[in-house]
């Protein structure tokens, strides 16, 4: 059994095939994709259309078995940085040139102490905005 199909049924989630190769496709991904990515890029495409991706990520992320973030952009895009304990942070760097969103090492964050008197911090999320090496190498500007 697949790792994707083993996270699916620990989370209540049946493993029809389309879920299991969508969750494959994000776990597989080096960086944050957005879904149009996944769909053309992984080999989606053959087999389910881009609502059946859409509800499906949309599964993934309510389930918390994917981190659904948004962008500067306003696009969404899906890494598998979901189910992170409270207090944990997930954070991406967000290229404003070439605007790949890549995942950034976990971290412990001191969220507690900047809440109203009794909150609990849920998750956190963090992005900072910036250009790549590989754009900064090639003189690029961000875009406006």
């Amino acid at each position: 059994m697949s790792r994707a199909a083993q996270l699916l049924r620990a989370a209540g989630v049946r493993a029809t095939r389309k879920r299991v190769e969508v969750l494959a496709a994000v776990l597989g991904a080096d960086r944050a994709v957005a879904p149009a990515e996944l769909w053309e890029r992984s080999g989606l495409a053959a087999f389910m259309d881009r609502a059946t991706l859409y509800r499906t990520l949309d599964l993934l992320a309510e389930r918390g078995l994917v981190l659904r973030t948004l962008g500067p952009d306003r696009a969404f895009r899906y890494c598998a940085g979901g189910g992170a304990p409270a207090g944990m942070a997930h954070g991406h760097f967000y290229c404003l040139c070439c605007h790949a969103m890549r995942c950034l090492p976990q971290a412990v964050l001191a969220v507690e102490q900047a809440l109203p008197p009794g909150a609990a911090a849920g998750h956190v999320e963090i992005r900072v905005d910036g250009l790549c090496a590989a754009c900064r190498a090639a003189g690029a500007r961000p875009e406006a």
